[in-house]
Formats: C-alpha cells, structure tokens, sequence
C-alpha cells in the first residue's frame, strides 16, 4: 500500500510540473513585453537630386501634327494647302475671335464678383469668430395700458387709456403706450383739434381754437421701445376738408439704423408730429445675443461658404487659361518642320477626323505623363530628355501637345511622381536621323527651374522624403506610426507631395525629420505598442 501511494504522489507531483513547464512555455512569448523599433527619420529619408523629375512612355508614331477644328469658334481661313512645305511657325488657319472675347470679358467679370464674396464671407468669418456667448436678458415687462387695436382709443376713452398727462400744453401731453403697427382711430386724431365761434360780432368772426398735445410711445412685439411719435391738433386742423382720408392711422416704422420712420394714412404725404428713435434694432432683447453653439453654427457656415467661393474661383481661373490657352490670337501654326498631308472640308468633318495634318519627314513622337502637381511646370515648346531602353541613346524632345484633360487609367506612365494624384498625357516631338521602334518603352526625364546650385546645395534639403514602405492610408488618408516621446506609438496623419523616382514620398505636413517612426506593418506594429530605437537600417 505505501509503495502504491508513493507511486501516485509521484505521477502527481511529475504530472503538475509537466503542466507548469507547458504553462511557461505557452505563456512566456505572451507574457514578454513585444516591443517595436522604430527608426530616426533623419536615418531614412531620402534626398531628390536638384528639381528633376521624370515620368515614362513610349515611341507611338513618326512625328505629325493633327490640327482638329474648334467647335467654339468661327474659321475665318486655311492658309496653307495639300502638299505645302511649312516650317515651325508659319500659321495654318485663323479664327475668329469675337465670341471668345465676350467669353472671356465674362469669366473675369465672374471672378471678380467672386473675389468680392471671397472678402465679403471673410470678413463675416472674423466677426463671427470675435463673437462671445452670452444669454439674453429677461423680458421687460408689458407697458402699462398697452393699446393693441384702434378700436380701443377714442375720445372719450382716451383719459382712462393714457397712462399720464391731460393734453393741455406740450409738457403734459397725453401719453399712450401702443403696439407696433396699432391702428389709430381717425376721430381720435381730428378729437386733438377743436374750434367754435367765439364773437362775430364784428366783421371777423373770433374762432376759439382747442389743441390737444398727445405722445404715443410704440413698442415692438418683445416689449422693447422702439420710438415716440409726439403731436398735437394742429396737425389735424384741417381733416374736415373733403380730401380721401382713412378711416384709421396705422403707426409703423422701420427697424434697420437710420432709417426714418412714418405713420401711414394712404396717399398723405404730409408730416403729422415728430419720430424719436430710441432704439437700433428690435431682433432680439437688448441687441443679438447668441449661445456658443449658434456661433459655431454661424463660423461653420461661413468657413463652408468660403471654400466652396475659393473652389469656384480656382475653376474659372482654370477655365480662363484654358480658354485663353486655347484662343491665343486665333491663329494655328506649325509645330513641326513637313509637309501639308491633308486638309478636309471643315463643313462635313466626322466626329474624330482631324481638319489638317502636317507630316515630318524626320523625327518621331512620344507620349508621357505628368502629375497634376507639376503640371504648371511643363508647357508646350518645352525641350525634354527622352532615353530609349532599346538602343540606350538619350534625344531632345520638344512639347508639342499638353492634354486638358486628366487621364482615366494611368497605370505604369507615373514615373517619379505620387501615384495619388491626377495625370495628363504629353506628346514631344523627336528630331533625329537614327531609327526607333514605334513602341519603344522610354524614359522622360523633366528638368525643373533649376533653383539648385552644385555640389550638394542640389539637393532639395528644405523637402523632406521618405520611403513609400513607411506609409499607409486608411480611408483615403495617408499615416504613419510614430513614437509619441513618451515610448508609445501613435497614429498620425500626414499630408504627402510628389513621388521621388517611384519609392519616396513627399511628406508636406505631420511629420519632421525629429520624429521616429516604425515600419507599419506585422502583428506588433500597432497604437498603443512600445518602441525600442533600431539599431541598424530598416532594410
């Protein structure tokens, strides 16, 4: 029996340790802190050379030009014909210009009337932003006597509904208290002036003239008093002429600063008393008052307001280059060094067909592409390079055509630059003797303005690169992860530029060459991870 229950200890005791050991083993790599390196950015990044820039295409065809004709303006004449020799320059058709330069009057009209609302908004953003939440005061009390209808002042109502005087002298007028807008009652108004014959005994009669002087204050709707019409009965001495006069008197005036106010009594266009304004406006109590949300509201608004102006005001400054881009002098000349190879009837072109076609004998032509970023740095009559991967031999190449529209698939021709963006296809003439395939893959390389000097002052040094690897997008925005300086990574939104030779990126803002940043993929790399500075290069 002992040695049976030493037995089972035994077994016991070798089974727990077992599990502790499988424990451990499982746990350990759980239970380890996982930590991320992360790397300098100064370790990383990468330099452009100077401000060259590239992009890539083929050989499509020996060097033509297609002149297509215009459906926005009226031909005037061919100068050339079939089997002409023309030269660069020399013109080829002329159009008329005159619609086009109503056009164009118009579209600067447009963004001048833009740039006035730009002004106008941001000046309503600054208010708007300087404004401070506040809570309206409480409600005045409703003015004793408060007369809302004609019908209820008369002369024989009018001592019980004035709240002081007796309408003996100007200094002890009647004093009413009304609504904006009441009516007052004509026979109150000819009760202020009274008259009866004193004496006629002589050969004039004496008349005994009795005036009342009457005050209405007037408040608006919120209790608030906007104005006083103070008068008297002899402004109404003369109602009992046979003129067209109302029945009653409706007491209004306008809100807006410095605008005079009126009583209403059909065409009278006479001055019965005079107005005080007491206050500059009735839209709110005691003047505008608003809550933070409502200046939110308001600084929202304004701000979408004026992108949506600023957007609009890019388009037709696009469109106005465009237009004057494509309307020059209306004259078309030639880009290219051949012979006239075609001219067709402009009066019954198909959809497609070209009007003229001027045929080198020399030469061939490439197609590229360039980003919407760079696309002001390229213009027609340009000289690029052009390298042939076939024979190995470079060529000059002269812009001869830029598209005004972007491509819809620009798959491999984005060359050095962030395939984010928008392309537009190029064509260049080559001038050369030597015999190329058409079809050729060739490389383009762009030279810039040149704003680099020699040696290493050519590197763009104020633009800061990195490799494509360290960068992800989400929801159509790009990120890093970087370490936070407390030894956390965190996500963070960067704005990115152009490509560098096809695996740097721009990165224009979120990022600076003190941050460090880990490789963005694999199970640890995640917010929250801790970091550990890389001892060697990522690759």
């Amino acid at each position: 029996m002992k040695r049976r229950k030493k037995l089972i200890i035994t077994c016991v005791s070798l089974l727990v340790i077992a599990a502790v050991i499988v424990s451990v083993v499982i746990m350990a790599p759980k239970m380890k802190k996982t930590e991320v390196e992360v790397y300098p950015v100064t370790r990383i990044q990468e330099y452009a050379w100077g401000d060259q820039f590239g992009s890539y295409g083929n050989i499509t065809a020996s060097n033509v030009q297609t002149v297509y004709m215009s459906a926005d303006m009226l031909l005037l004449g061919v100068d050339v014909s079939v089997g002409d020799t023309v030269s660069v320059g020399d013109t080829l058709l002329r159009y008329d210009t005159t619609i086009q330069d109503l056009n164009i009057r118009t579209i600067r009209i447009n963004i001048d009337i833009l740039k006035n609302r730009i002004t106008k908004a941001e000046r309503e953003l600054v208010t708007a932003k300087s404004l401070t939440a506040s809570s309206p005061p409480p409600a005045p009390p409703v003015p004793k006597n408060l007369i809302t209808d004609g019908g209820e002042l008369t002369p024989e109502t009018a001592l019980t509904l004035a709240v002081s005087g007796d309408g003996s002298s100007g200094k002890n007028r009647l004093v009413f208290n009304c609504i904006y807008g009441v009516v007052i009652d004509r026979d109150f108004l000819k009760s202020l002036y009274s008259s009866e014959i004193s004496d006629d005994s002589g050969e004039e009669p004496v008349v005994e003239e009795t005036i009342l002087y009457a005050e209405f204050r007037v408040f608006y709707y919120n209790n608030v008093l906007m104005f006083k019409w103070t008068t008297d009965g002899s402004f109404f001495s003369k109602l009992d002429q046979p003129e067209e006069l109302p029945d009653g008197w409706n007491i209004s005036a306008r809100v807006n600063v410095n605008d005079d106010q009126s009583i209403s009594a059909n065409k009278i266009n006479q001055t019965y008393g005079k107005f005080t304004q007491t206050q500059q406006t009735v839209d709110y109590i005691g003047g505008p008052h608003y809550s933070q949300q409502e200046i939110d509201r308001m600084i929202l608004y304004k701000e979408n307001e004026l992108a949506e102006y600023r957007t609009e005001l890019r388009m037709r400054n696009l469109e106005l280059e465009t237009v004057e881009a494509q309307l020059g002098d209306g004259t078309v000349r030639s880009r290219i060094d051949g012979l006239v190879a075609e001219i067709n009837d402009a009066d019954s072109l198909e959809t497609g067909m070209p009007l003229m076609v001027i045929q080198s004998d020399r030469g061939y032509r490439v197609e590229g592409s360039i980003s919407e970023l760079n696309l002001d740095r390229l213009n027609v009559g340009q000289v690029i390079t052009v390298s042939s991967w076939m024979t190995g031999s470079s060529y000059n190449a002269d812009i001869i055509e830029i598209k005004e529209f972007p491509m819809k698939y620009p798959g491999s021709t984005m060359g050095m630059e962030n395939p984010l963006n928008s392309f537009y296809t190029f064509v260049a003439a080559i001038e050369t003797d030597e015999v190329l395939m058409v079809g050729d893959w060739v490389e383009i390389i762009i030279e810039g303005a040149g704003r680099m000097g020699g040696g290493k002052d050519r590197f763009e040094s104020d633009k800061l690169y990195i490799p494509n690897a360290f960068i992800r997008e989400q929801n159509g925005q790009n990120y890093v992860l970087k370490d936070d300086g407390n030894g956390r990574l965190v996500k963070q939104y960067v704005t990115t530029g152009k490509s560098l030779y096809g695996y740097a990126i721009e990165i224009k803002s979120g990022l600076t060459v003190d941050d460090m940043i880990a490789f963005p993929y694999g199970k640890s790399a995640k917010e929250g991870a801790a970091t550990v500075v890389a001892e060697g290069m990522y690759w």
